[in-house]
């Protein structure tokens, strides 16, 4: 059960020395306290959490603030520069996005939770540029808070005394959306996050440092270069999951057979034979906690991504939950093919239940009915052609959108120009 109306996810360089941000709070938690559903005997401390009054001397820290991420309706995030300075603060945004993630994946929903919502703190200009890639989807400018607000943010206005009655509508309407969108959704535990100290920081995962991270991975860019992810276990994966195993490999990935035994050409190579035959750079892209940033990496480069996936390794949950967290944002630059072995005798006895799991995964595609999303793939022959077409048709897509793009030249905004198969400009 959810306790907290709001959790204040703050930088302590904001509140030292400042009254304003302790002001908030206070006037923020009374607003919410008129507005909500609330009994009258509700006390101020159960209905928002602020870490400097709520843990108590002799608390363990960590765990308190744990339990008030795991407990809090919503989120607000006072956007300043030292927030997204804060690892501490990345690691609150993590944990609460974490339990936003597992609730929209649980009730199949094809739009995300609203529940984080910022506070514009300091200009926008004063915030980071990029912002980190983690928050980059949420609105923060909203127009209902006052272009005053949006130019220069909350604690401008609540400087200055002649901006008194701009802060007294902005604290309205935004606890008005923190009790509407809390209402709407009913929030539950992350079973899987036992301390906050255990994740990491969300604003840590810079383009620059996916780069670092991906080393070869990342070296091609651009509609000349195919990267594959393959979603398939290895043998000790599907312990408790299949029996037959043999199609996989010691190390998962590109060894996966899709046709075993009718087949036993590896996924990996029909990739690379298909990018080979567009005149495709090959390379692939790890499954771990960064592929949802890598991908957004390559859709702003224009790079190729085909993700290939078994529809028995989406039963294993360290591959459902990106594949999930993929399906969420339709990345431009991506096709997903899903091979099926109809030859397989475990195959055809479990159908129904593997067909169930690409439904609940790949949700958002499924009604979308994109041309790029293949869910039944059904021979080696087959797969290699829908490689080959698919590469062909998120390269196509990728060129129009450069085609869009370019009358913002007149503009004095350069867009650089995408060559062809031949080298010539497209």
């Amino acid at each position: 059960m959810n306790k907290y109306w709001f959790f204040l996810s703050y930088a302590r360089n904001d509140a030292n020395g400042y009254p304003h941000l302790n002001q908030f709070y206070e006037d923020l938690t009374r607003e919410v306290r008129r507005m909500a559903p609330l009994d009258a005997n509700t006390s101020s401390s159960d209905i928002a959490f602020l870490d400097q009054s709520d843990i108590q001397t002799g608390d363990q820290w960590l765990r308190t603030l744990t339990e008030a991420i795991q407990t809090s309706r919503t989120l607000v995030c006072i956007y300043s520069r030292g927030y997204f300075n804060s690892e501490f603060c990345g690691k609150e945004f993590a944990g609460f996005q974490s339990r936003i993630d597992d609730y929209v994946s649980t009730n199949h929903s094809i739009d995300t939770a609203p529940l984080i919502i910022p506070v514009l703190w300091d200009q926008p200009g004063r915030l980071p540029q990029p912002m980190p890639e983690a928050v980059r989807a949420i609105q923060y400018t909203h127009d209902e808070f006052g272009e005053l607000y949006a130019k220069e943010g909350l604690l401008y206005i609540m400087r200055l005394q002649q901006h008194r009655d701009d802060y007294q509508r902005f604290l309205v309407r935004f606890a008005d959306k923190v009790v509407q969108v809390a209402k709407a959704h009913e929030l539950p535990r992350l079973t899987s996050l036992d301390s906050l100290e255990q994740l990491e920081s969300s604003f840590n995962a810079t383009q620059s440092n996916l780069l670092i991270e991906e080393g070869a991975n990342l070296q091609g860019q651009g509609p000349n270069v195919a990267q594959f992810v393959f979603v398939a276990g290895t043998h000790a994966e599907f312990a408790g999951v299949r029996l037959g195993t043999q199609c996989y490999g010691a190390n998962g990935g590109r060894e996966w057979q899709p046709y075993y035994p009718q087949d036993k050409r590896a996924v990996g190579i029909m990739s690379q034979a298909a990018a080979t035959s567009q005149n495709l750079q090959y390379e692939t892209l790890a499954i771990d906690q960064h592929l949802v940033n890598k991908l957004r990496r390559a859709e702003e480069t224009n790079t190729i991504v085909v993700i290939v996936v078994d529809p028995w390794s989406i039963q294993v949950r360290s591959y459902e939950q990106p594949m999930m967290s993929i399906d969420k944002r339709s990345f431009l630059n991506c096709g997903v093919l899903i091979p099926w072995n109809e030859n397989d005798d475990e195959t055809s006895k479990c159908l129904h239940r593997l067909k169930t799991g690409v439904e609940r995964t790949f949700s958002r595609l499924l009604i979308l009915n994109t041309s790029y999303f293949r869910d039944s793939v059904n021979s080696a022959d087959a797969l290699q052609k829908e490689l080959a077409d698919t590469l062909i048709e998120v390269r196509r897509r990728l060129l129009l959108k450069a085609k869009v793009l370019r009358p913002i030249e007149h503009s004095g905004i350069a867009i650089p120009e995408i060559s062809g198969p031949d080298g010539a400009g497209v």
